[in-house]
């Protein structure tokens, strides 16, 4: 069971991937914008964080960043980009900017499952 962080505005879109990431076995726990999501990395260990990238207060490119000037390196989750505006180079800016990985939205549970075999085994 991993301890996953969800930074993601959108009410409905909270809900959802919640209930995706409990039926596959996980600990899901909210942040609302980039700002919630970097203050909360700081009080509690994350084992993965999905961080949507356009968000109020602290956008999730900027809230990756802070993250990784500021915590320590063993504190540092695999972070994994969600957006639902796909353009061309964002998947480049947001690897760049320090994410790990990258999906686009709408997210299905299979998408969810695939790069947590990817980053954690199979038997998570």
């Amino acid at each position: 069971m991993l301890n996953i962080l969800v930074a993601e505005d959108n009410v409905t879109n909270q809900l959802v991937i919640t209930k995706m990431l409990e039926r596959l076995g996980h600990m899901v726990t909210i942040a609302e914008n980039g700002k919630e999501a970097l203050s909360k990395a700081h009080s509690s260990h994350y084992d993965l964080i999905f961080m949507d990238i356009q968000m109020p207060e602290m956008d999730g490119v900027e809230a990756v960043r802070q993250m990784r000037m500021q915590l320590p390196a063993d504190r540092i989750p695999i972070i994994v980009a969600v957006t639902a505006n796909a353009l061309m180079g964002d998947r480049e800016h947001c690897l760049t900017a320090g994410m790990d990985d990258y999906l686009t939205k709408p997210l299905k549970t299979s998408m969810l499952s695939e790069v947590i075999k990817r980053y954690f085994g199979e038997d998570e």
